[in-house]
């Protein structure tokens, strides 16, 4: 991720909404995108193997029952990159791989990941991106950009800045 780049789309760009509100990323079919909720599922230092000074966070994303497509209706998928901003800093998401290996099921839970890929299809899709946070981070947020789907090019970023509190 170019963080000039990013911080660009940010400011000059970006769609700011919120957790719970659906926005069309895209329009012939109606797709929408909602960030449902964001939790920390680990602080800093407490679960051995993660990052040292990182929190785990979760983010849920929904969609849309939209019947009428298939996965070849789009050349490209309409939502491409998930990232995590804080204090002038993004991230990509951490792939679930990472947790297969590390044998941390129980901090994953029942939770499903979901990719850009999963928005081509039909049907409506729920699940989750996971990231590493610092654990002194702030004015945290969720970004996502969305492409054309004929082109693959990057139209916008969406950004839905989060409240974060610690899972039981």
């Amino acid at each position: 991720v170019d963080p000039e780049l990013m911080k660009k789309m940010g400011k000059d760009i970006a769609e700011h909404y919120k957790v719970g509100q659906a926005y069309t990323v895209e329009k012939d079919y109606g797709r929408t995108l909602t960030v449902a909720s964001a939790e920390v599922l680990a602080e800093a230092d407490t679960v051995e193997g993660l990052p040292k000074g990182q929190r785990l966070i979760a983010v849920r994303l929904e969609s849309n029952q939209v019947d009428s497509i298939d996965y070849d209706s789009y050349e490209n998928a309409p939502v491409d990159d998930f990232y995590i901003s804080y204090d002038g800093s993004f991230r990509s998401e951490v792939g679930t791989y990472q947790f297969d290996k590390g044998g941390y099921d129980d901090l994953i839970g029942n939770r499903q990941s979901i990719s850009p890929y999963d928005f081509m299809g039909s049907g409506a899709h729920a699940g989750y991106v996971f990231f590493f946070v610092p654990k002194e981070a702030e004015n945290i947020a969720f970004f996502y950009s969305i492409a054309d789907t004929d082109s693959g090019e990057i139209q916008k970023y969406v950004s839905v800045p989060l409240h974060l509190d610690v899972t039981e």
